[in-house]
């Protein structure tokens, strides 16, 4: 498992890679997991937290409610009694386990969302889901790490959050992602000029670093590259 470690000694271990990196913040004795992977890597993600000899969690932080982000959060909460966090335009989605897909951002997606979907596309729901706190821009709740920032960066999804950690490295879920080499911009979001304008707020902070949902972690000057070409479309 990876770990970042930012100069003022807070942890950052990446519990998961694969389908959707999650992972789990350790500061001043609090214990926040961001983003829960989907549902059928549930098994991979007990084992992954056994293994660091975690049984318990204070907050677990959803970036946002798409099925390969919030897909073991219900399980979580049980297992490790997290208080769940998530963004009010996307609370409705989490408590009925379903949501909107996000819209291709270049042809191959685009064509890909035109696919008819199985009935039922069961595969894209969860459990339903009813979170213990709605978070936004500097509203967090009791006993919240202080050096542990929440912002909100729609653009993807209505409701998508990233997390600043010492305000050196941001965890972004999928505002920008980390697929593309030398590249930050996603291939699905429902508005991408919103998107850009959330990477510019990224940009305002001093975060060094990013750590994507998706892919590898993204140093500044990659954001700042691509926030330079996009914001001129």
């Amino acid at each position: 498992m990876k770990t970042w470690i930012t100069h003022k000694g807070t942890r950052i271990t990446r519990i998961l890679p694969g389908r959707s990196n999650v992972f789990m913040i350790e500061t001043g004795g609090k214990r926040i997991l961001v983003d829960t992977s989907a549902a059928f890597t549930r098994k991979m993600l007990h084992r992954r937290l056994r293994k660091t000899g975690v049984s318990t969690l204070d907050f677990l932080i959803l970036t946002h409610t798409h099925f390969d982000h919030c897909g073991n959060a219900e399980y979580i909460r049980t297992l490790t009694g997290a208080k769940i966090c998530v963004h009010p335009a996307e609370a409705e989605f989490l408590a009925k386990g379903s949501g909107p897909l996000p819209a291709g951002t270049v042809w191959l997606t685009r064509t890909l969302l035109r696919i008819p979907l199985p009935s039922g596309a069961a595969f894209f729901k969860t459990s339903p889901c009813k979170p213990d706190f709605l978070t936004e821009n500097n509203r967090l709740p009791e006993g919240f790490p202080t050096n542990i920032g929440i912002i909100h960066t729609p653009g993807h999804s209505p409701g998508s959050l990233c997390v600043t950690v010492d305000n050196e490295i941001a965890l972004t879920g999928d505002t920008l992602f980390g697929v593309f080499p030398g590249n930050c911009f996603p291939p699905f979001a429902d508005d991408t000029k919103t998107l850009i304008k959330s990477w510019e707020i990224l940009l305002q902070t001093d975060c060094r670093l990013f750590l994507p949902s998706h892919g590898m972690a993204r140093p500044r000057k990659t954001l700042e590259r691509s926030y330079k070409k996009y914001s001129r479309n």
